[in-house]
């Protein structure tokens, strides 16, 4: 994904709004820290260290957790949706339903949809993009920049480099 079609895909959401709040946030932890979208949608609000700023990410398709960076434009987009988009709940999920059932927690079917819906804002028809597109990404970048496959696999929580 180039510069250009990641910019374009974070400026279509309407941050105004709950929803758009909420789709921004998610989004940023696929494009920021190569997230899976079941890492996303698991995401809690114990695994956020505010202090620190790291993330730790919950363990899912490798049955390993990892402890990640958190970039400040995720934080403050993450600290804007709980503040501002989202709905009461007593579930501790960090990234909720705004429809019904309304304040439990969002699947990885929402996560989809959202990267979906920015990809037709940001006319990026054309680009197949899907949520697994930001970890190829990060990839390559992190591969241009002189990281090592273990060093990118260790980041991603692959079990192994392809």
């Amino acid at each position: 994904l180039s510069n250009k079609h990641l910019d374009a895909f974070l400026s279509s959401f309407n941050r105004s709004t709950s929803t758009g709040s909420r789709d921004y946030a998610m989004c940023l932890c696929l494009s920021e820290l190569g997230l899976r979208t079941s890492e996303v949608a698991g995401l809690r609000f114990d695994d956020i260290n505010w202090r620190e700023g790291t993330v730790q990410v919950p363990v899912t398709k490798t049955r390993r957790s990892r402890l990640l960076p958190l970039p400040k434009k995720l934080g403050q987009a993450i600290a804007h949706y709980i503040r501002n988009g989202r709905p009461e709940s007593e579930d501790r999920h960090i990234f909720l339903r705004h429809v019904a059932p309304k304040g439990s927690p969002a699947s990885c079917r929402i996560i989809q949809n959202a990267v979906s819906r920015a990809c037709s804002r940001a006319s990026l028809r054309g680009c197949r993009l899907s949520p697994h597109t930001f970890r190829h990404t990060i990839a390559s970048r992190m591969n241009e920049r002189g990281a090592t496959f273990k060093e990118i696999a260790d980041i991603l929580a692959r079990s192994r480099p392809r």
